[in-house]
């Protein structure tokens, strides 16, 4: 968390945006600090009252390696099977001439196959951990070939839906699993590999957003005009004299293109602390979440199995919609100031875990990562409380759970299959009397 407030303050401090301090509070400063606080707090109680990182050794795998790959791989296909069936047949989705056309065709609620394979389609990117963390991917060609597609399914589901956080987050999710299974060691070592995949990324993704948000007509001089009035420009405005050198060269030449991305890029990032603040002042305080923005998932399959009306709307409540908002206006709205006794347990689990990750790594690394992910992301948005990011965390905790099962299974075959030894000699025997 430490290096992505870091990275965030750099980007905010030297941003060439204008922000709309009018919703600065020091109310809303001293929660936020307290939430911080609170964490790395129960990170230090952690590491101080626990064994030292560097005295934890990684255990031999619990189990044949391929017996996991495999099993992943298949509970991943399966998946997303079971998405592409909620989606495409039961919801009707398709490709029309618009990607606000293409997001629209999409019907009705998820179904139980769709939060079946929302639950599922991370074992791809687990599979792919345990090909990285055996180095097999040499010896199981076919089967590292099959876990990097299924790994990129999100990538496909947000192109399909012009959505750049899914394509976003499986890219970060990839690149971090590749530093901590020394894997890929020629792209993610390489800064000149990681700068060329870097620009090519956010030159997609502004293309893919200059697209979108033109092609329905709304703005109608450029999309100077689109910065100038999005949502986003509430908070972080971009300063005139960047929109007036895009109008004047109609958004064509290659400087303009350089001032173009460095807007999108930057209002995605810098505009969510901002909005953290309105949210904190917008906030009707007449509900809590309890749980249930952090929680939603399991909440909505208790709701369906029992019949009972489980929900809860920050919008309802005062929250920005469409916004990034940082971790915090999450935390706010659903647990209020019962959220900083949760960050410092949460800071406590996140240090265990960590240990729990280089101890056993074919079992916690998965989560881990989602975690440092989370983590890393702190101050731009939660990306694992709703969408796809909610599934995987899910997911990840039934690797889990699947994985002791496996491993306890096999352990108790490895004993009952182990030959009798005779007895020693004047040992008492067990049958005698």
């Amino acid at each position: 968390m430490a290096v992505g407030m870091v990275v965030y303050a750099v980007v905010a401090v030297t941003s060439p945006l204008e922000f709309n301090y009018s919703y600065v509070t020091w109310t809303a400063a001293v929660y936020a600090l307290a939430i911080m606080s609170a964490f790395f707090g129960g990170c230090y109680v952690s590491t101080n009252t626990g064994p030292p990182i560097d005295t934890v050794k990684p255990l031999p795998f619990q189990a044949s390696t391929g017996r996991y790959i495999y099993l992943t791989i298949i509970i991943a296909f399966l998946g997303i099977l079971a998405r592409v069936y909620d989606r495409f047949i039961l919801r009707s989705f398709s490709v029309q001439e618009t990607f606000a056309e293409t997001r629209e065709s999409l019907e009705g609620q998820v179904s139980v196959f769709g939060y079946i394979g929302g639950l599922a389609f991370s074992f791809g990117l687990i599979a792919l951990t345990l090909v990285w963390l055996t180095k097999t991917d040499r010896r199981r060609p076919v089967a590292t070939a099959i876990a990097m597609l299924l790994a990129a399914y999100p990538m496909t589901e947000g192109l399909l839906g012009a959505s750049r956080s899914p394509m976003l987050h499986t890219a970060i999710l990839v690149f971090v699993l590749a530093r901590a299974t020394r894997s890929l060691t020629w792209l993610v070592h390489s800064r000149v590999a990681l700068l060329a995949v870097g620009l090519v990324l956010i030159t997609f993704f502004q293309l893919l957003f200059e697209i979108r948000t033109l092609e329905g007509g709304g703005y109608e001089e450029s999309i100077a005009e689109a910065f100038r009035f999005t949502g986003m420009a509430e908070f972080a405005a971009p300063p005139a004299w960047i929109t007036n050198a895009i109008i004047a060269t109609d958004g064509q030449g290659f400087y303009v293109a350089i001032l173009k991305n460095l807007v999108h890029i930057e209002q995605h990032i810098t505009h969510s602390w901002v909005v953290y603040f309105a949210n904190f002042a917008h906030f009707d305080e007449l509900e809590f979440g309890d749980g249930y923005i952090h929680f939603s998932l399991p909440l909505r399959v208790i709701a369906y199995i029992t019949g009972q009306q489980i929900f809860y709307s920050p919008f309802v409540h005062g929250m920005e919609e469409g916004m990034y908002s940082a971790s915090l206006s999450n935390i706010y709205y659903d647990f209020g100031l019962l959220g900083v006794p949760l960050a410092f347990a949460f800071g406590y689990a996140q240090t265990v875990l960590h240990r729990k990750a280089v101890h056993l790594p074919e079992r916690w690394l998965p989560l881990h990562i989602l975690m440092c992910f989370a983590n890393f992301m702190t101050f731009i948005d939660n990306p694992l409380t709703g969408g796809l990011g909610a599934f995987a965390v899910w997911g990840t905790l039934l690797y889990v759970i699947i994985h002791f099962i496996v491993a306890t299974l096999s352990r108790e075959s490895e004993i009952s299959e182990l030959p009798s030894l005779p007895a020693r000699s004047g040992a008492p025997n067990a049958g005698a009397t």
